[in-house]
Protein backbone atom coordinates (compact mmCIF):
# COMPACT_ATOMS: atom_id res chain seq x y z
CA UNK A 1 0.00 0.00 0.00
CA UNK A 2 3.03 2.09 -0.02
CA UNK A 3 5.92 2.72 -2.45
CA UNK A 4 9.90 1.94 -1.70
CA UNK A 5 12.05 4.39 -3.71
CA UNK A 6 15.85 3.22 -4.39
CA UNK A 7 18.09 6.02 -3.78
CA UNK A 8 22.33 5.00 -3.83
CA UNK A 9 22.08 3.51 -0.49
CA UNK A 10 18.59 2.36 0.40
CA UNK A 11 14.91 3.00 -0.10
CA UNK A 12 12.50 5.76 1.32
CA UNK A 13 8.55 5.23 1.30
CA UNK A 14 6.33 6.90 -0.79
CA UNK A 15 2.82 7.32 -2.32
CA UNK A 16 0.70 5.23 0.60
CA UNK A 17 -2.54 4.93 -0.70
CA UNK A 18 -4.12 2.40 2.05
CA UNK A 19 -6.63 2.62 4.71
CA UNK A 20 -5.02 0.74 7.15
CA UNK A 21 -5.05 1.97 10.53
CA UNK A 22 -1.83 0.96 11.86
CA UNK A 23 1.33 0.91 9.64
CA UNK A 24 4.41 -1.02 10.00
CA UNK A 25 7.78 0.38 7.98
CA UNK A 26 10.33 -2.77 6.67
CA UNK A 27 13.63 -2.10 8.06
CA UNK A 28 14.92 -3.49 4.53
CA UNK A 29 14.27 -4.18 0.82
CA UNK A 30 15.82 -6.39 -1.34
CA UNK A 31 19.12 -6.66 1.19
CA UNK A 32 19.15 -2.54 1.73
CA UNK A 33 17.90 -0.86 4.35
CA UNK A 34 14.97 1.69 4.71
CA UNK A 35 16.30 4.94 5.28
CA UNK A 36 13.37 7.52 4.97
CA UNK A 37 9.87 8.78 5.01
CA UNK A 38 9.15 10.93 2.05
CA UNK A 39 7.08 14.59 2.42
CA UNK A 40 3.55 13.92 2.48
CA UNK A 41 3.85 10.32 2.63
CA UNK A 42 0.74 9.88 4.97
CA UNK A 43 -0.89 12.94 4.91
CA UNK A 44 -4.10 13.20 5.57
CA UNK A 45 -4.58 8.99 6.05
CA UNK A 46 -6.80 7.39 8.87
CA UNK A 47 -3.98 6.15 10.10
CA UNK A 48 -3.48 5.82 14.37
CA UNK A 49 -0.19 4.09 14.54
CA UNK A 50 3.50 3.43 13.41
CA UNK A 51 6.28 1.63 14.17
CA UNK A 52 9.64 2.69 12.88
CA UNK A 53 12.55 0.90 12.24
CA UNK A 54 15.84 1.70 13.77
CA UNK A 55 17.10 2.02 10.28
CA UNK A 56 15.20 5.10 9.23
CA UNK A 57 17.42 8.80 9.02
CA UNK A 58 14.94 10.91 8.37
CA UNK A 59 11.00 11.70 8.50
CA UNK A 60 10.17 14.60 5.52
CA UNK A 61 8.19 17.65 5.24
CA UNK A 62 4.31 16.81 6.48
CA UNK A 63 5.07 13.11 6.34
CA UNK A 64 2.59 12.58 8.85
CA UNK A 65 0.76 15.43 9.20
CA UNK A 66 -3.69 15.14 9.65
CA UNK A 67 -3.60 11.87 10.70
CA UNK A 68 -4.95 10.39 14.01
CA UNK A 69 -1.77 9.17 15.14
CA UNK A 70 -1.57 8.47 18.94
CA UNK A 71 1.11 6.88 19.46
CA UNK A 72 4.93 7.05 17.48
CA UNK A 73 8.40 5.39 18.07
CA UNK A 74 10.71 7.61 16.88
CA UNK A 75 13.98 5.35 17.01
CA UNK A 76 17.84 6.92 17.82
CA UNK A 77 18.36 6.18 14.35
CA UNK A 78 16.42 9.44 13.11
CA UNK A 79 18.54 12.42 12.32
CA UNK A 80 16.01 15.18 11.09
CA UNK A 81 12.49 15.83 11.18
CA UNK A 82 10.98 18.17 8.17
CA UNK A 83 8.78 20.63 8.41
CA UNK A 84 5.19 19.97 9.93
CA UNK A 85 5.64 16.41 10.10
CA UNK A 86 3.30 15.72 12.70
CA UNK A 87 1.87 19.10 12.21
CA UNK A 88 -2.50 18.56 13.11
CA UNK A 89 -1.33 15.22 15.06
CA UNK A 90 -3.92 15.95 17.34
CA UNK A 91 -4.04 12.55 19.04
CA UNK A 92 -0.19 12.74 19.36
CA UNK A 93 0.06 14.00 23.25
CA UNK A 94 3.55 12.92 23.82
CA UNK A 95 6.81 11.88 21.68
CA UNK A 96 10.19 10.60 22.94
CA UNK A 97 13.26 12.03 20.87
CA UNK A 98 16.63 11.05 21.19
CA UNK A 99 20.06 13.00 21.43
CA UNK A 100 21.18 11.96 18.29
CA UNK A 101 18.13 13.64 16.52
CA UNK A 102 20.47 17.56 14.76
CA UNK A 103 17.71 18.64 12.83
CA UNK A 104 13.60 19.30 13.83
CA UNK A 105 11.65 21.37 11.13
CA UNK A 106 9.21 24.16 11.12
CA UNK A 107 5.91 23.26 13.05
CA UNK A 108 7.35 19.61 13.13
CA UNK A 109 5.46 18.77 16.56
CA UNK A 110 3.62 21.77 17.05
CA UNK A 111 0.21 19.96 18.09
CA UNK A 112 1.80 17.89 20.61
CA UNK A 113 1.88 18.78 24.57
CA UNK A 114 4.70 16.38 25.75
CA UNK A 115 8.35 15.92 24.44
CA UNK A 116 10.46 13.48 26.62
CA UNK A 117 14.12 13.70 25.60
CA UNK A 118 17.95 12.73 26.69
CA UNK A 119 19.00 15.80 25.64
CA UNK A 120 19.95 17.78 28.27
CA UNK A 121 20.55 21.21 26.07
CA UNK A 122 17.73 21.51 23.78
CA UNK A 123 19.21 24.92 22.50
CA UNK A 124 20.07 23.78 19.02
CA UNK A 125 17.10 22.55 18.00
CA UNK A 126 14.65 24.77 16.10
CA UNK A 127 12.40 26.14 18.68
CA UNK A 128 9.52 26.81 15.92
CA UNK A 129 9.39 23.23 15.90
CA UNK A 130 7.56 23.05 19.22
CA UNK A 131 4.28 25.20 20.48
CA UNK A 132 5.88 27.16 22.98
CA UNK A 133 2.43 28.07 24.62
CA UNK A 134 1.16 24.25 24.68
CA UNK A 135 4.32 21.99 24.46
CA UNK A 136 6.54 21.50 27.97
CA UNK A 137 9.64 19.27 27.02
CA UNK A 138 11.00 16.94 29.69
CA UNK A 139 15.06 16.94 29.23
CA UNK A 140 17.96 14.64 30.19
CA UNK A 141 15.93 11.77 31.00
CA UNK A 142 17.28 8.07 30.87
CA UNK A 143 14.67 6.89 28.28
CA UNK A 144 14.49 3.07 29.63
CA UNK A 145 12.97 4.52 32.54
CA UNK A 146 9.64 5.49 30.84
CA UNK A 147 6.98 2.69 31.54
CA UNK A 148 3.39 2.80 31.20
CA UNK A 149 1.20 1.21 33.79
CA UNK A 150 -2.34 1.35 33.61
CA UNK A 151 -2.60 4.13 30.68
CA UNK A 152 0.24 6.20 33.02
CA UNK A 153 3.12 6.74 31.19
CA UNK A 154 5.84 7.10 34.54
CA UNK A 155 9.08 7.66 34.58
CA UNK A 156 10.53 5.33 37.11
CA UNK A 157 13.93 5.93 39.37
CA UNK A 158 14.50 6.63 43.19
CA UNK A 159 10.24 7.38 42.98
CA UNK A 160 7.67 7.60 40.32
CA UNK A 161 6.58 10.72 38.58
CA UNK A 162 3.50 10.58 36.56
CA UNK A 163 4.20 12.19 32.87
CA UNK A 164 1.09 11.99 31.14
CA UNK A 165 -2.15 10.42 31.09
CA UNK A 166 -3.02 8.13 28.14
CA UNK A 167 -6.76 7.16 29.14
CA UNK A 168 -10.51 8.24 28.33
CA UNK A 169 -11.61 6.98 32.10
CA UNK A 170 -13.83 9.63 33.98
CA UNK A 171 -11.95 8.86 36.68
CA UNK A 172 -8.39 8.39 37.40
CA UNK A 173 -7.08 7.10 40.14
CA UNK A 174 -3.25 7.76 40.86
CA UNK A 175 -1.77 4.93 43.19
CA UNK A 176 0.48 5.73 45.93
CA UNK A 177 2.99 3.03 44.44
CA UNK A 178 4.27 1.77 41.62
CA UNK A 179 6.51 -1.00 40.99
CA UNK A 180 7.72 -1.09 44.60
CA UNK A 181 8.62 2.79 43.89
CA UNK A 182 6.81 5.94 45.82
CA UNK A 183 4.76 8.38 43.72
CA UNK A 184 5.56 11.56 44.53
CA UNK A 185 5.23 14.07 41.42
CA UNK A 186 2.73 14.60 39.37
CA UNK A 187 4.62 16.19 36.53
CA UNK A 188 3.66 19.94 33.95
CA UNK A 189 0.59 18.94 31.57
CA UNK A 190 -0.05 15.23 32.81
CA UNK A 191 -3.38 16.07 31.95
CA UNK A 192 -3.48 18.60 29.88
CA UNK A 193 -6.31 18.82 27.05
CA UNK A 194 -7.81 16.06 28.40
CA UNK A 195 -11.52 16.65 27.94
CA UNK A 196 -12.97 13.21 29.55
CA UNK A 197 -11.47 13.43 33.51
CA UNK A 198 -14.36 14.41 35.49
CA UNK A 199 -12.59 13.11 39.06
CA UNK A 200 -8.76 12.52 40.50
CA UNK A 201 -8.04 10.65 42.88
CA UNK A 202 -4.73 10.75 44.83
CA UNK A 203 -4.02 8.17 47.11
CA UNK A 204 -2.75 8.93 50.75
Amino acid sequence: SFSLNKTNDGYIVSNYSGNNNEIIIPASFEYLPVKGIKAYTFNNKPITKVNLPNTIEYIGDNAFSNTNISSIDIPSSVVEIGDAAFYNCINLKSVTLHKTLREVGDDAFYNTTLIYTDKDDISDWNSNAFDDNLTYIHKGLNLSNIVKKDNLECYIDETVSILNYTGDSKIVEIPDIIDNKKVTVIENAAFFGNKTIEEIKISN
